[in-house]
């Protein structure tokens, strides 16, 4: 303890050389409210107090922004391969979008307010003699036909989805799980709310 409050206090007195540098400063035109590193790139997605999100390069280049939306956004969080990120809103919308043109892959809302957004990757299995045999017990699933839905799920991006769940976290203390952040398998309901 006492070794600790002494690197503190070195800190304070700027005696202690951090390993980081400053790269540069930017100023922004609004509040943000989160932001995330791409877990693969050099990729900074962050959340303006509007409801826009950008994207930004390490160099601070911009790779994309999307327009205010009607609610505020109040968390974000990358698919662990860094592809996707997910957007939480205020009124409960979650929105997949594409990490190259912002287009959005997917879309819901589970009706209340979003306060966490985390992915759980599925972990990786090597044992020897195990035989997947998983496709005897389940079938293939349609993608979704445009027409009838206003944003359908791409195949191509499912088909490189080992993805694991998408956990939302709302104020009411649920939390609801999303196998590739598609598919909702289970809500849990915590006893108090979160705040």
């Amino acid at each position: 303890l006492d070794c600790a409050l002494d690197w503190a206090m070195d800190l304070l007195s700027n005696k202690v050389n951090l390993c980081y540098k400053l790269r540069s400063e930017r100023s922004l035109s609004g509040d943000i409210v989160a932001l995330q590193w791409s877990p693969k790139m050099d990729l900074l997605a962050l959340a303006n107090s509007d409801g826009s999100v950008v994207l930004n390069r390490l160099s601070w280049q911009r790779v994309w922004i999307t327009s205010p939306g009607h609610s505020s956004v109040t968390a974000i969080s990358w698919r662990p391969d860094g592809r996707v990120l997910v957007v939480g809103h205020k009124d409960g919308l979650v929105t997949l979008r594409e990490v190259e043109d912002a287009k959005i892959l997917h879309k819901f809302n589970i009706g209340i307010e979003i306060m966490q957004l985390s992915w759980a990757a599925y972990p990786k299995f090597s044992c020897s003699g195990y035989q997947d045999n998983s496709s005897l017990f389940t079938c293939l699933l349609q993608p979704l036909d445009e027409n009838d839905y206003e944003t359908a799920v791409d195949p191509n991006q499912l088909a490189s989805c080992d993805d694991g769940v998408l956990m939302i976290g709302d104020v009411s203390g649920s939390v609801y799980l999303y196998v590739s952040g598609l598919f909702h398998v289970a809500t849990v309901r915590l006893h108090s709310p979160v705040r």
